[in-house]
């Protein structure tokens, strides 16, 4: 027979813009034979085990990135376009302002320097921002934030694992972005720019893109093989830095680059064209966004085969990237304190910690960067002392008498 339970889930969170971490203290579990040494310590569990183990965890992650400014002047057209930004009051995402309400370098409180999330964690450090998950001294598996721009970027994610045997024998293995915001919407008609959008249509119905400019009529609206420079027959676009700008062939929409300079009407790439864009093309622009993720739950699970010395990275029980290396010795966990939700460096206790956190040289921006403070929903963790392929994936089931640690943080109303 089967129970059906329902109810509001539950789950441990790391809200935008914390400082926190769950410790599973060494000490406090493992008892000490007498001197400093661990090697003789009586350990269990997690921190007894050796060989291959599989990790697993059920985690929503939350958008680092936020809808930020970028630029001094808001163009409200781009923003009805969907190439723009809009106030999202969302506390799974980094609160970011319109670019109107603010005035950049004013020496007052609307100097976007002073504002909270800015001061948290800077928009340059959004966009490499690493987010631990699980983290021993010989294990540690995180998310890494790769994106180009914060405006109209979410965050977009790849699982990062490393493992360290012995004291120089170490191996990372990431894999390519596989937390990806959503993007695009159904046609809107407005009177203003309704044809603009009408041109970004995909072969599926869903408008993908927006047209924001058309390359100028003479020659300098052209742009050969190999060259960067390309002019727009009007200045007033919302183009910016770290953009990737598109053309357009049927339903096909091929990016140029990255946009490394705006000047006017005069648009420079931050690499040569591989494209040959032609007087008179128009130009597109990614329509809006959406980090649909924080209301997802994904299962991340990592794998390390002890004879083969190779870790496997999985998501939602897919393989999604492997990598070995010619180890010489078994894996151990290391018999240290471990974290979830950072790397340790916030933890107050640990001597020396104030010259990371609160004082000394690393304090505001450098605090969440420095302590890859996680921000999302964590479910459910397990580690179990044996190889899995991760075939459940919508709850953690390990069995018993391989399980090495379990922790359920998302309960139920009975």
């Amino acid at each position: 027979m089967y129970e059906v339970l329902t109810g509001k889930q539950r789950s441990l969170v790391f809200p935008i813009m914390c400082n926190a971490f769950v410790k599973m203290d060494y000490s406090d579990n493992v008892p000490n034979t007498g001197d400093s040494a661990t090697y003789d310590d009586v350990a269990y569990g997690l921190w007894s085990h050796e060989g291959s183990f599989s990790f697993e965890a059920l985690i929503t992650p939350y958008d680092i990135n936020g809808n930020t400014t970028h630029q001094i002047a808001v163009d409200h057209a781009a923003t009805a376009l969907g190439v723009g930004q809009t106030k999202n009051d969302s506390k799974k995402i980094m609160p970011g302002l319109l670019q109107d309400t603010y005035v950049l370098g004013d020496s007052d409180a609307n100097d976007e320097t002073e504002m909270q999330s800015e001061l948290y964690l800077t928009r340059a450090n959004r966009k490499t921002h690493e987010m631990m998950i699980f983290n021993n001294d010989n294990f540690k598996i995180s998310l890494l934030n790769s994106t180009n721009s914060t405006q109209n970027q979410p965050a977009q994610y790849k699982i990062k694992a490393t493992v360290n045997i012995g004291a120089i024998s170490s191996l990372t293995v990431t894999s390519d972005v596989v937390i990806m915001p959503s993007q695009g919407h159904a046609f809107r008609y407005n009177a203003t720019n309704g044809a603009d959008l009408f041109s970004g249509f995909n072969d599926k119905g869903r408008v993908m893109y927006a047209k924001i400019g058309t390359t100028h009529s003479s020659s300098s609206g052209a742009m050969a093989l190999n060259e960067n420079e390309v002019t727009l027959a009007s200045a007033t676009h919302p183009l910016h830095g770290d953009q990737e700008i598109y053309v357009r062939s049927g339903f096909t929409f091929t990016a140029l680059g990255l946009v490394s300079n705006v000047s006017g009407a005069d648009i420079t790439l931050g690499q040569n064209s591989t494209t040959v864009v032609a007087s008179g093309t128009d130009i597109y622009l990614p329509t809006y966004k959406h980090a649909s993720f924080i209301d997802q739950m994904f299962h991340v699970g990592c794998a390390f085969n002890n004879r083969t010395k190779k870790i496997s990275l999985h998501l939602n029980g897919v393989n999604i990237k492997e990598g070995s290396h010619a180890f010489s010795s078994d894996f151990v966990f290391a018999k240290t304190d471990t974290y979830i939700g950072s790397n340790g460096l916030n933890d107050m206790s640990v001597s020396g910690i104030n010259d990371v956190i609160g004082s000394g040289t690393a304090t505001g921006p450098a605090a969440a960067t420095t302590c890859k403070q996680f921000m999302g929903e964590l479910h459910e963790i397990a580690i179990a002392d044996k190889i899995s392929t991760f075939s459940e994936i919508d709850n953690l089931m390990p069995n018993y008498d391989n399980t090495l640690l379990y922790l359920r943080f998302e309960e139920v109303d009975l």
